[in-house]
């Protein structure tokens, strides 16, 4: 496509008479010519080259679009990639490249939908080592496409890696302080997370143990808020595992007595403590509201508690008669009380009714339990067997002889401290049920 020069020398005539004095007389000196002959060798070398491109201008761009030549067709002048100095040093070689290079266009990032964009992550999931070229013909989009998603997922895989860690050593750093015995809260399970954070260098804005975060944390471990129901010393929790294991052996020893006796001759005594007027301590109140009244037939019988000792057997009876200790601040009963005390105790024929000042048993009660609840009711011709906790009274066997003038044997086994709540027959299922009632 041929170039229009005389247009061009109008304009670039035009140009210079605007920005210069053309009526300066005169040849010109030697230095003037050294600049002239080569501005003059490069426009002759430009117009002659029949070689150049040139592009037409767009009608469609008010900046080069001429209104008053609508019928004629512009060219804008072609631009070079290398400098003037490199083609006018190379004119003579004609080593200079003046083809026309337009710039490299820049390709807008392709849109996809959500199903499509789900499709590439789990193609380039499914095959992480296959090349650009086949992945991107697979899911027909363009190479760089892929090149960009991939990049992508390897940064959210980076981070997603840290997430996973840092739950795992947070988790266990959780069961080891619950193992030591530590009482948590919500937080401690922030701030923990946080230091693990800072020592897998995780970025703060990146993770800050939100609320959100730790309520989704507790359910994926199934952490809950739990009412404290052993207290140990720290003594005690170094000892832990002779503990449990002392519960084991326990187990262990009953089990292989077990077979020499009777089930209606196996059995387990144990007291528990009540209030005289059983309440709950939560009622359903208007929010905020900041006293909370809760009516109850005697104030005194909050806190004044009584005690009770069943007996059961193996064969899945009850014991005859139910031993109760009622607290009295005196340590006996009045005599009226003590009068309807004892109608009742008629009345009823399965009870033993005595008291204290604390309403709890010591020696005394004991030997008064065993004489009127246990040993008329064991068997003489048969082996007892009896299972207790180890109440300091219930370790002294001289509180477990006979009667007498009876030749009633018992063998006494006495379950070890701190493991009742898993050994006690009457801890595991009765005094759950009886406080229910």
């Amino acid at each position: 496509m041929l170039i229009n020069k005389d247009r061009i020398m109008r304009d670039l005539v035009n140009s210079l008479q605007s920005s210069f004095d053309m009526n300066v007389c005169g040849q010109l000196s030697p230095e003037e010519k050294q600049v002239f002959d080569p501005i003059n060798v490069f426009l002759n070398h430009v117009f002659d080259n029949d070689e150049i491109d040139c592009l037409k201008l767009d009608p469609e761009d008010p900046a080069d679009y001429n209104e008053e030549s609508e019928d004629e067709e512009y060219y804008y002048p072609v631009y070079f990639d290398c400098k003037i100095e490199s083609i006018v040093e190379n004119i003579d070689n004609e080593e200079a490249d003046l083809t026309y290079h337009p710039p490299e266009k820049k390709s807008k990032p392709e849109k996809f939908n959500e199903e499509k964009v789900k499709r590439i992550s789990q193609t380039i999931k499914q095959y992480p080592n296959s090349n650009l070229e086949w992945l991107a013909k697979r899911l027909k989009v363009s190479k760089r496409t892929i090149s960009n998603y991939k990049n992508r997922l390897h940064a959210n895989s980076s981070i997603i890696e840290l997430y996973r860690i840092l739950d795992e050593r947070l988790f266990a750093r959780f069961c080891d302080l619950r193992e030591a015995g530590a009482l948590l809260r919500d937080h401690d399970l922030r701030q923990l997370s946080l230091e693990i954070a800072q020592e897998l260098a995780i970025p703060i804005e990146k993770f800050v143990a939100s609320p959100s975060w730790l309520v989704k944390f507790k359910n994926r471990h199934r952490i809950k808020k739990r009412k404290i129901t052993h207290f140990y010393t720290h003594r005690q929790l170094m000892c832990l595992d002779e503990i449990q294991k002392a519960g084991t052996d326990y187990v262990n020893q009953v089990n292989s007595i077990l077979p020499r006796y009777k089930p209606e001759f196996v059995f387990n005594c144990d007291q528990s403590g009540f209030q005289r007027e059983i309440h709950r301590n939560i009622t359903l109140e208007i929010k905020r509201s900041k006293n909370i009244y809760g009516k109850v037939h005697n104030l005194n019988a909050l806190t004044h508690s009584y005690t009770i000792m069943p007996l059961i057997k193996l064969s899945g009876e009850l014991g005859p008669k139910l031993y109760i200790v009622i607290q009295e601040p005196k340590g006996q009963f009045s005599p009226t009380y003590a009068g309807k005390i004892n109608d009742l105790i008629t009345s009823l024929g399965n009870v033993v009714v005595t008291c204290t000042t604390s309403g709890k048993m010591g020696n005394k009660e004991l030997h008064q339990y065993l004489n009127e609840c246990f040993w008329p009711y064991a068997s003489e011709k048969e082996d007892n067997l009896l299972n207790i906790d180890s109440w300091t009274p219930f370790t002294k066997d001289e509180n477990f002889t006979s009667p007498q003038g009876t030749h009633k044997t018992v063998t006494k086994i006495n379950i070890p401290p701190k493991t009742t709540y898993e050994r006690q027959p009457l801890d595991r299922q009765f005094f759950r049920t009886y406080k229910a009632m």
